[in-house]
Parts: structure tokens; sequence; C-alpha cells
């Protein structure tokens, strides 16, 4: 069981699956494999959907990972990276390069 998932950590597994396979995810399939409840998917998928992160298709009831949520995945991949390498072991490159490419997100979950 997975613990102390924040905001970007859950938004990012829920992108992730929203992105492989056959391109598109149901509901039960994020909702497995991001361990959330039914009250907290549906928190996520709205506000992923309203930032333009996942496309909601109605039809199918299915989602998909817009480029702009492929560009947050990739923007988080790096921070966390980061964050697991100690300090010591980044080179002033690297430093400049994360600092010049983190965008500003917000996620906010109601």
């Amino acid at each position: 069981m997975r613990h102390n998932r924040g905001r970007f950590d859950i938004a990012s597994e829920i992108l992730e699956v929203a992105n492989g396979g056959k391109g598109r995810a149901t509901k039960t399939m994020i909702m497995y494999a991001a361990c959330l409840t039914d009250i907290q998917l549906n928190r996520y998928l709205t506000t992923l959907t309203e930032n333009d992160l996942l496309d909601c298709d109605v039809d199918t009831q299915t989602f998909k990972t817009t480029e702009k949520g492929i560009r947050f995945l990739e923007t988080y991949n790096q921070i966390d990276a980061v964050v697991k390498k100690p300090s010591t072991e980044l080179t002033l490159e690297e430093k400049t390069r994360i600092t010049k490419t983190i965008p500003a997100y917000s996620i906010e979950v109601i």
C-alpha cells in the first residue's frame, strides 16, 4: 500500500496510466493503478481535465493524457530524479537545466 503521496505524485500516476497501453484508460483502470477511491479519482479526473492535462472521451468513457499532460510528466520525472539524487551529485549544468525547465503547474484538488 502506498503512503504519503502528494498531489503531484497522484496526478503523475493517473497521467501515466492514461498515457500507456492502448493510449486510453477507463476510470476503473486508473482507479486500481493509482490506488484511489472513487471519490478521490473523480476529483483528480475533474481537476486534470479542467487543466487540459487529461482528455475525456464522453462516448467511450475513457481518458487520454494530452500533450500538456505529457509535458507535465516529463517535468515531474525530471524533478523526481533530482529529488532522489543527492544534491552533491548534481552538476551545475543539471541544476541550471532543471531550474529553467520547470514550468508553473498548479494542481489543487478540492
